[in-house]
This record gives structure tokens, sequence and C-alpha cells, in this order.
């Protein structure tokens, strides 16, 4: 009830249920990235979230949570688990990390990622003309 997001975040959809995608703003450094989850997780402390156990901030909210393979792909190949996990209510205690909100999980695209691959038009053709033969 009366959910909303610190103003730098925008767009919200539900891969499944309790599983929320979180449109961030653009990762340009580690250092303004840590601190905008940080803002992120201390702002939803005062909301009630307990159907909500995961949110992954991406790049594109839809695309992510549109399909599985989005949302794995989104999930797993942009995040590293050391860096970029956090929790709304996150504590220590004897040496253990937890958290008392949803897990949060940065998968937005970092300056180190290699570039995404696009298909190429002329080889998707040359391909199609070699493998006709062979009904494909």
């Amino acid at each position: 009830e009366n959910f909303q997001l610190p103003p730098a975040f925008g767009q919200t959809a539900f891969y499944q249920p309790g599983m929320l995608v979180v449109q961030a703003p653009k990762y340009q450094f580690v250092s303004e990235a840590r601190a905008q989850v940080r803002e992120l997780c201390v702002y939803l402390e005062r909301f009630d979230l307990e159907s909500i156990p995961w949110i992954v901030l991406a790049d594109d909210a839809e695309f992510a949570a549109a399909t599985t393979h989005n949302f794995v792909w989104v999930s797993f190949t942009r995040a590293n688990p050391s860096h970029d996990i956090d929790g709304v209510g996150a504590f220590t205690e004897n040496k253990h990390w937890g958290c008392k909100g949803p897990l949060v999980l940065d998968a937005r695209k970092k300056p180190h990622h290699a570039p995404e691959l696009a298909p190429d038009p002329d080889a998707e053709k040359k391909a199609a003309e070699i493998l006709k033969p062979y009904g494909y």
C-alpha cells in the first residue's frame, strides 16, 4: 500500500509473484552504484514487503520480467554475488550476513561487461544458404 520508489528509480515489473524487477539508474561507477543500492534498501524499510522476497535491479525492468529466459539472463549474467547483493534491513550477526526484507540483486550492465551480441544479417543469410540443402 502506498508503495513508491526513490526518484532515481523507474518502472517496476513482477517477473513472478514475489519477484520484483526495478528499473535502476544507469550503472556508471562502483561507489555511486553501491550508494544507489544502499539508498534504495534504506528507503524500502518503511514499506511492508513481506510478499516480495527478491528484488532485481535492471536496466530495463519490462524486458527483464517479460520471460524466464530474459529474467535468468539478466539476473545471472550481470550480477557478481560477492559485489552485487544487498538487502532491505541488512545486518551482520556473528559474522553472518542477513536481511529482514527482500534480497536486492544489482543486475545492471556494468562498464566492464562485454557488449551484447547482435545478429549479423549477412552471416545469417550465408548460414541459411549453406544449410538449405540439409533442410534447415
